[in-house]
């Protein structure tokens, strides 16, 4: 009867994997790439992720899910990828697990990296800082202006942006200036402004009157335009 065993270390003891035991096999050929440090960019104000271009939630689902999408993987069939975040405050350990088959046999292999989170400010916050806005929500009273409906039309637009913002880093009231039969509303997003006064009209049981006033054109020669949405309040 013929004994197998790994002409490299002479073991006998299996599994096997192209007639190598499967340590030395491991050790001479690197089936799991990805760097041992990563950087990320994190925006300093709202704390999104920059995942591909897109800015994303700061969440460890989605930083597991980058991590993921960042191995490469040889010679493994069935694979599967777990990544497992243990965070810390200037960087976050991963340790990443994968699994399948090798040659037949089952294969379990970690790597341990870290993410250096990299500080700057994403587009939104950029433009934010700016004072940028896109449109503005005029709150208007037919006479005097009355506190309580006043507290509750502010309250409604902080909710309906607040509920856009993850969405859309756009949706934030820049500014608020005091007029004599109301107020007018900065608003970053011109679909969240479109959005939230339509809902705070139907509420107060009115109409929205909407206009737009060109104020330039960008690099590409695009008409810039800033959109206005009156409610008046009864």
């Amino acid at each position: 009867m013929n004994t197998r065993f790994c002409p490299k270390c002479g073991s006998e003891k299996g599994p096997f994997v192209k007639g190598f035991c499967m340590e030395c096999f491991l050790k001479d050929h690197d089936l799991v790439q990805i760097d041992e440090e990563i950087e990320l960019e994190r925006c300093v104000k709202c704390e999104k992720i920059n995942l591909k271009g897109v800015w994303k939630e700061n969440s460890v689902e989605n930083i597991e899910e980058w991590v993921g999408k960042k191995v490469k993987i040889k010679e493994i069939t069935d694979e599967k990828i777990t990544v497992i975040l243990d965070p810390e405050e200037e960087h976050t350990n991963a340790k990443v697990i994968i699994s399948g088959e090798l040659g037949g046999e089952p294969i379990r292999l970690e790597k341990e990296i870290k993410i250096k989170f990299k500080d700057t400010q994403c587009a939104d916050c950029a433009k934010l800082s700016g004072d940028y806005y896109e449109a503005i929500i005029q709150m208007r009273f037919d006479g005097e202006m009355k506190e309580e409906k006043a507290d509750e039309f502010e309250a409604m637009l902080a909710q309906i942006l607040g509920e856009r913002h993850k969405s859309d880093g756009l949706a934030i009231v820049v500014k608020a200036i005091p007029q004599k039969t109301g107020a007018d509303f900065l608003i970053g997003s011109k679909r969240a402004a479109k959005n939230a006064a339509e809902k705070i009209a139907k509420k107060f049981n009115t109409k929205v009157v909407s206009s737009y006033t060109l104020i330039g054109v960008d690099k590409t020669g695009k008409e810039k335009i800033r959109h206005t949405h009156c409610v008046r309040v009864k």
